[in-house]
């Protein structure tokens, strides 16, 4: 009898367990279904750990694909973690359609300013552009106007998304991420709405 409420007791709190557990992210973008929604591949979360990518120059750029989106729909806005220094500075925001796995038409561009922030991304507020795009995938682009710090940031849960992150450098071209031996995602995420 003892053996048997050891089991049933083992039974509960394994399903206990199994119910509480949180549900893991996943990197890849499913189909998207909701009238809103935020994508994002990184794990940073508020006052989280990041690393700052301090070896860009004037010219270069960081990219995020995103997608692929079941409907046409309207890029509300970005968020991005913009720091590693403090004062502010501009960087371009475009915002391109996909050509074969690189970013490739530019649909939206515009230059920001943001106070430098290591703890909490920066809200870029794009609904009065009326960036609209039909279905498909698409790239956020942060092209930097200044060498060095503050500048875009990975999270550092140790892996990264090969498919979707990349850096443009000039006189090269755009590559993967990984190919520069960055082992984060971009902490640049998009809201959309249908």
């Amino acid at each position: 009898m003892k053996n048997i409420k050891w089991i049933f007791t083992g039974i509960l709190f394994l399903l206990f367990v199994a119910n509480c557990k949180k549900k893991e992210t996943n990197k890849e973008d499913p189909k998207i279904t909701k009238s809103s929604y935020l994508l994002q591949h990184d794990s940073f979360p508020d006052n989280g750990t990041s690393g700052f990518q301090s070896g860009f120059v004037a010219g270069e750029a960081a990219a995020v694909y995103f997608g692929p989106v079941d409907k046409e729909f309207q890029i509300k806005k970005i968020k991005l973690l913009f720091g590693g220094a403090v004062g502010d500075s501009s960087f371009i925001l475009k915002i391109q359609k996909d050509s074969s796995g690189f970013p490739g038409q530019v649909v939206f561009s515009s230059t920001y300013k943001l106070p430098g922030n290591s703890n909490i991304p920066g809200i870029l507020d794009l609904s009065g552009n009326n960036v609209v795009l039909a279905a498909g995938s698409f790239f956020v682009v942060v092209t930097m106007t200044h060498n060095g710090l503050p500048s875009v940031a990975v999270d550092k849960d140790g892996t990264i998304n090969n498919t979707h992150n990349f850096i443009f450098v000039s006189g090269l071209g755009w590559s993967k991420s990984s190919t520069y031996g960055l082992s984060g995602d971009w902490i640049i995420r998009a809201e959309i709405e249908k």
